[in-house]
């Protein structure tokens, strides 16, 4: 199915999204992590769309996508690039993987700092990830910025092959997320 065929539902998912945000824009003293539960599900509907053409081209290669796990950390209040690594170690912790089981890695990194943190915290050579560039040049919304980026991440994992792809970045509310993926 295209994405021309799909476009009701990608419609519905982005009216939705802009719908379900007005209580994080207008209520007062609102909290993040509450509130944002219902805009990201509008996400998640556009998001699926955007993706099931790729996953369409995947499944023609005879290659499997399959969601591994996922993993959120916050970190003190003013130190939210460290989040994005915290979250990585305790998806891995949790997978018993390492990063050297990773055949992609794809960073939400709006700051040159999250990559320089991440790097020291795990141990890991910035120039590994995100091989074909920041994605910053998307702009910085991170819904629609980690669809790309996973779009782009399953593409390259299957021109190599397959492997495990590792998606992550960070939040306001000095949140970090991070989700592994396997092609195989």
């Amino acid at each position: 199915m295209t994405l021309a065929a799909n476009g009701d539902s990608f419609a519905f998912g982005v009216l939705w999204f802009l719908l379900a945000l007005g209580p994080v824009i207008f209520l007062p003293n609102h909290v993040y992590r509450y509130y944002l539960v219902f805009p990201v599900l509008g996400l998640v509907t556009s998001a699926a769309v955007l993706i099931d053409p790729v996953v369409s081209r995947i499944s023609r290669k005879e290659l499997r996508v399959r969601f591994v796990g996922k993993a959120e950390a916050r970190a003190t209040a003013g130190y939210m690039p460290e989040s994005p690594g915290m979250a990585v170690q305790k998806l891995l912790e949790h997978t018993g993987l390492s990063m050297n089981d990773m055949a992609v890695v794809k960073n939400h990194n709006p700051f040159a700092v999250n990559d320089a943190i991440f790097a020291k915290l795990l141990d890991y050579d910035w120039r590994e990830m995100n091989k074909t560039g920041s994605s910053l040049v998307w702009g910085h919304p991170q819904g629609p910025t980690l669809t790309r980026l996973l779009i782009e991440a399953l593409e390259e994992a299957v021109s190599l092959g397959g492997g495990y792809v590792l998606l992550f970045g960070c939040a306001a509310g000095d949140v970090g997320i991070a989700a592994l993926f396997k092609v195989s």
